[in-house]
């Protein structure tokens, strides 16, 4: 799309209107020659030297302003056959001419030059032109005689200098329309620059070529305290604590050294009421023209909640540790929100496998060796945990061990960190092998399924007490015999 597309420029917005009047100011002097610049609503940018013959007699008789707009018309109308000009002998003798003036494609104006005679005027004329429209005879004649007499030839040369003319105003209209094209899209990246430093919690800054802050985001202010100003001209070393700016001058100095990126460095620094707040850096080298660092602009982002979490969990995970440590139990912890798991080693062992041939972990790899139907019953019991519905998820369920093989775990949980909006992020757990109970409840599934087979075929019932509570039991065959439902109390 073209820049006149895009703005409705008006020509004085594009021009010196008052360098071009001294410039015709100064032109008049050496060529005693009238001349205007219009712009298209008609409006009288500049003007010089217009005769007192049409000023003050024609452009005033409104028979003879009549004849002045059908000259006004006739140039308007011709404009696009002008090369460089168009002309026009007005009814009343005088000679007009219009140059338009184009910038960047776009018509917004016309250099008018006229009021004046090619060759000596016929004086009978005027005086008869006085007489028919009742002028001062006297005053009307000296008019005619001020008006300027010119050879054509004096005029082409004249047109040619003004086509000229016309294109340093053009070019100078480009220019300053490239200017203002540039102010704008500055003024509206630095409205989008503003309106993103607004919306984003970080703070962001500019250090100069010598490591001082010359720029910070008002952001600076919620996450340590300060405003600004002041921090503005002092370093990112005079935040931190004594410690962190031992350890992390070096690294700034081997970052400015190389010229390279700041990634990533976490560096604990004091807020303004005293507390330690850990922040996440990352930045850029600014370069100059020649290649020369001139500094760096970057972001800080407050990660001490992160930090202390990050702490809290370490320790929660060595209280885990040493707990299952004596229990024979694998460990697991999963990242709900990034799918990251973490297991230990006896997690592993307990389907034949060693971490490192795990690794990496995951929920999609824990998924492939878990059995089908058990991920899905899995996966509905974890949404009853998520949703409040049960206080931890428990299930047994069935994992493929290295060998080949199905084992029996029983698979205990719980969420024990919970985001602002109550959705879960954090959740731990245990892996218990009860593969020898299972396969003995199995067995004993079996077993009694062959006993009831077996009574059936033989016609012969039998019963069962447990001792702890004298409680009797009946086969499906000895309520048969003594003709009772099994479900009548024994």
């Amino acid at each position: 799309m073209e820049t006149s597309d895009r703005m409705d420029y008006q020509l004085e917005d594009l021009v010196d209107i008052e360098l071009l009047q001294r410039l015709q100011e100064k032109l008049n002097v050496i060529y005693s020659f009238p001349s205007a610049i219009i712009d298209n609503n008609g409006k009288i940018l500049t003007s010089v030297a217009w005769q007192d013959i049409c000023t003050k007699f024609h452009r005033l008789h409104p028979q003879c302003e009549e004849m002045c707009i059908k000259s006004d018309k006739y140039i308007s109308d011709h404009l696009h056959e002008a090369n460089p000009a168009v002309s026009y002998i007005c009814p009343h003798g005088l000679t007009d001419n219009a140059t338009p003036i184009i910038i960047d494609g776009k018509h917004l104006g016309n250099f008018f030059t006229g009021q004046f005679f090619l060759g000596k005027p016929n004086l009978d004329f005027f005086r008869e032109q006085a007489k028919k429209y009742g002028f001062e005879e006297q005053a009307y004649m000296k008019a005619v005689r001020k008006t300027p007499v010119w050879s054509k030839e004096k005029l082409s040369q004249y047109l040619d200098f003004i086509k000229d003319f016309i294109e340093i105003i053009a070019g100078l209209g480009l220019k300053n329309i490239r200017q203002i094209e540039s102010n704008l899209a500055l003024k509206n990246s630095e409205a989008r620059n503003r309106a993103i430093i607004q919306s984003t919690s970080d703070w962001i800054w500019e250090l100069d070529k010598q490591g001082n802050y010359c720029y910070c985001s008002e952001n600076i202010e919620q996450i340590l305290g300060f405003t600004p100003d002041e921090v503005i001209g002092k370093s990112p070393f005079d935040q931190m604590t004594r410690e962190e700016t031992g350890r992390s001058h070096s690294i700034y100095q081997g970052i400015l050294v190389s010229k390279g990126e700041i990634i990533d460095l976490e560096n604990w620094n004091l807020h303004r009421d005293g507390h330690e707040v850990c922040l996440l850096t990352n930045g850029f080298p600014l370069m100059d023209e020649a290649g020369n660092l001139r500094g760096y602009m970057g972001t800080n982002k407050d990660i001490t909640e992160k930090k202390y979490a990050e702490e809290l969990l370490t320790k929660e995970r060595g209280r885990l540790s040493s707990i299952l440590k004596g229990t024979n139990s694998g460990s697991w912890e999963w990242n709900i929100q990034t799918g990251e798991t973490v297991f230990n080693e006896r997690w592993a062992e307990i389907i034949g496998y060693t971490l490192a041939e795990l690794s990496p972990l995951s929920v999609e790899k824990w998924k492939h060796i878990a059995h089908p139907q058990d991920v899905i019953v899995s996966g509905q019991l974890l949404k009853k945990h998520f949703r409040g519905e049960s206080d931890f998820y428990e299930f047994e369920m069935r994992l493929r061990h290295k060998s080949g093989d199905w084992i029996w775990v029983l698979d205990r949980g719980k969420v024990h960190a919970w985001d602002k909006d109550g959705n879960p992020l954090l959740m731990s757990g245990s892996h218990v092998d009860i593969t020898r109970r299972k396969k003995a409840e199995i067995a004993l599934r079996e077993s009694e399924a062959l006993l009831a087979e077996a009574e059936k075929v033989a016609k012969f019932g039998s019963w069962r007490t447990d001792l702890s509570n004298f409680r009797l039991s009946w086969s499906s065959e000895t309520f048969r015999i003594f003709g009772l439902e099994p479900d009548t109390d024994q």
